[in-house]
């Protein structure tokens, strides 16, 4: 070794000697494990909802939409339309989503954000599915703070399926 330096590269699995081999062996490997594709492909919610389940205790009605259309291990999203018992959109709750894999009592490290996109329809993005088997999407809506009603109460509804 004699002075010089050996520096391991991890994604090519081989070894430089020198600083300036170090130096233009790092500016290579800026781009590995990326995709390589220029960015995330665009969000796209086709077709009708893929399912459509009830919200805990009200009974409220929710839309789900997925990007890409069939869920996969990876980064994915969730579109979801939520109506009240008269059919009318209900605007301005907070949603929040939790990716959870019951069988193994773990979610995910990356955390999803949801915003509404128009009334009563809200994007929730990642949904970070790292690895095969059962997930469950933990979702909470709270009813606007304005809400003057008294019967406004905080709903739940946990869509599951199966990454492969």
């Amino acid at each position: 070794m004699s002075g010089s330096l050996w520096r391991r590269a991890s994604c090519f699995g081989f070894w430089s000697r020198s600083r300036e081999g170090v130096a233009a062996l790092s500016l290579l490997l800026v781009g590995c494990g990326s995709s390589g594709g220029g960015g995330a492909a665009p969000l796209a919610f086709v077709g009708e909802p893929s399912l459509q389940l009830p919200t805990m205790p009200s009974g409220y009605a929710t839309h789900w939409r997925f990007s890409p259309s069939a869920l996969a291990r990876g980064s994915n999203a969730a579109e979801i339309q939520v109506m009240g018992l008269d059919g009318a959109p209900l605007s301005g709750w907070q949603v929040s989503l939790v990716p959870w894999m019951p069988a193994h009592g773990h979610g995910t490290s990356v955390a999803a954000h949801v915003h509404e996109v128009s009334p009563g329809v809200y994007v929730a993005q990642p949904l970070y599915l790292y690895m095969g088997g059962r997930w469950e999407l933990r979702t909470t809506l709270a009813p606007p703070l304005a809400t003057t009603e008294a019967s406004a109460t905080t709903e739940t509804v946990v869509p599951s399926f199966d990454i492969r």
